[in-house]
């Protein structure tokens, strides 16, 4: 009968497409605060705003361990405003009356009534 033909090679296997991974930036963008300066910025706004909530008036603190903590939030986009004194303000956090998540999602949890 006939010889048996040679062996073929195997296929080349093609790459796995990997899925997306977030690549974290290094360095921030123009505009945008980091590490101590941005600890800095937190600092002023708290002093400026004199420890309180500026929408509720509640005392806060700088430390982030605490319940009553101070939040800083942009007054407008950090886009376009970026990370100024101008641009932000002092919020309280979600165990106190929780304004800076009323911020963005304003039918969520309305301002308590100050007593």
């Amino acid at each position: 009968m006939f010889p048996k033909p040679p062996p073929k090679e195997p296929k080349p296997k093609k790459p796995l497409r990997r899925t997306r991974v977030k690549k974290y930036r290094a360095k921030a963008r123009p505009g945008r605060l980091k590490g101590e300066p941005l600890k800095k910025l937190r600092e002023d706004c708290y002093i400026r705003d004199g420890g309180r909530c500026v929408r509720c008036g509640v005392g806060l603190v700088l430390d982030r361990e605490k319940w009553n903590s101070m939040e800083m939030a942009h007054v407008r986009g950090k886009r376009n405003w970026g990370d100024s004194l101008a641009n932000v303000r002092s919020l309280c956090g979600p165990w106190a009356n929780g304004c800076h998540h009323a911020e963005h999602n304003p039918k969520a949890c309305p301002p308590k009534e100050r007593q």
